[in-house]
């Protein structure tokens, strides 16, 4: 379902959207419960490198970063390795709502701006053959590779080595530009279930799956905290994120870690909410009662930028609660804009003014574009009675994806 939003979602962005250098900083210990833990930071690196350098030289010896790249406001990549030849590092980009692991490959044409993974150079490849196909903007060719794939660390090196890995080389796709232009190399996808490719050839099972055949001994979790995104005010805490893979981190929230049950029979990690609050009241016009159970649903999908609603109900949103933002950003008007809350079990997640405007800015001039946090889509995309909760609400949120347990974890993001 999110999937057909994503491909208008790119498509709309590409052109408006720079990049930003991050770093990323990995490591592998145990937790005091006995489980493997494994953590990767993300931090977006700062005009001023220097300081950026020296924050992390302060940290413990056993912290590995590397650099990774981001769609400001719109992407998060993690940098990795694919097989035994380390000369490419791989800007993989995180998607918690699809099951699939490719990468640009040496037999890809259309790819040449790109570094491309040859399976020839690597001495743990192991041939597989299959040809799949998947869609993003058009419809991908690819075919399946088995071979070991890396988190890459501070220090450019392997971290964190999982072994046979089957994953798809990217081979061609319908639209040559697009993939020429994306600036990532690759997905990796943790969704909750595995997802089948379009012929039906191979079911790729989500990389938490893929992590627990080399770790065992980590638990089915992995967690998710995203910087502080830019907005007009250029309000930002550094730029640090980081992704935990079998566990979270109490220091990435501030007060109490909050726990949902997910709900069966969907592919999507999904949750029931009450409603949205405007200004403290309830608005009428998301009418939860309705849905299955008198809720609503939302999906966590860090594949999608803003948090997403059918346009029936965003139309409401900007014609009685300000919802809509000039792009402009020297014309938002802050005291017009309300404060918003999804309320999720009787608890208000609030997205003040503040947070609600965010900016992106053009590669050509440079000019700063703003938006709003909500978006709209059609009933194809996703239904009257269901939000996805994209990056606007891992930045402001720290999640828990907590498949052992059947349950995610919502806390407010610690930006301090």
């Amino acid at each position: 379902m999110t999937n057909n939003f994503k491909v208008a979602h790119l498509l709309l962005l590409l052109a408006s959207i720079c990049l930003t250098a991050v770093v990323v900083k990995s490591a592998i210990y145990t937790g005091s419960n006995g489980k493997t833990v494994i953590s990767l930071n993300l931090e977006r690196e700062t005009t001023d490198t220097s300081k950026a350098r020296q924050s992390i030289r302060s940290m413990k010896a056993n912290i590995q970063n590397a650099p990774i790249y981001d769609y400001k406001n719109v992407f998060y990549y993690v940098p990795m390795h694919f097989g035994s030849d380390t000369k490419n590092t791989y800007k993989m980009y995180l998607d918690s709502d699809v099951g699939l692991v490719y990468v640009t490959s040496s037999k890809c044409s259309q790819c040449w701006l790109h570094p491309r993974y040859d399976h020839s150079k690597s001495s743990t490849y192991k041939a597989d053959g299959r040809n799949v196909q998947w869609s993003l903007y058009f419809t991908y060719y690819g075919v399946l590779s088995n071979d070991q794939v890396a988190f890459v660390g501070e220090n450019g090196q392997s971290e964190m080595i999982i072994k046979n890995v089957t994953f798809a080389e990217l081979i061609k796709t319908d639209d040559a530009w697009v993939e020429t232009a994306n600036s990532f190399d690759g997905i990796i996808g943790f969704s909750r279930v595995p997802e089948k490719d379009m012929t039906g050839t191979y079911d790729f099972p989500g990389f938490m799956s893929i992590v627990k055949k080399s770790y065992p001994n980590i638990d089915n979790i992995f967690s998710i905290y995203l910087s502080e995104l830019f907005n007009p005010n250029e309000q930002q805490q550094n730029g640090k994120g980081q992704l935990i893979l079998g566990g979270y981190d109490n220091k990435y929230f501030s007060g109490q870690m909050n726990w949902f049950p997910l709900l069966n029979n969907t592919p999507h990690w999904m949750i029931e909410f009450d409603g949205v609050k405007v200004n403290g009241e309830w608005f009428k016009y998301v009418d939860c009662k309705s849905g299955a159970g008198g809720k609503c649903k939302a999906i966590l999908d860090t594949g999608i930028g803003n948090i997403v609603m059918n346009t029936h109900y965003f139309q409401f949103f900007q014609l009685y609660a300000h919802a809509s933002i000039p792009a402009n950003c020297g014309d938002v008007d802050y005291s017009k804009i309300p404060t918003f809350a999804i309320v999720i079990n009787g608890i208000d997640f609030v997205i003040s003014p503040k947070d609600y405007v965010i900016t992106q800015q053009t590669p050509l001039f440079g000019q700063k574009i703003c938006s709003g946090a909500f978006a709209g889509a059609g009933n194809e995309v996703v239904g009257p009675n269901t939000f996805i909760l994209g990056q606007v609400w891992h930045a402001l949120f720290y999640n828990v994806y907590d498949a052992q347990n059947g349950r995610i974890g919502i806390a407010k993001a610690n930006h301090q």
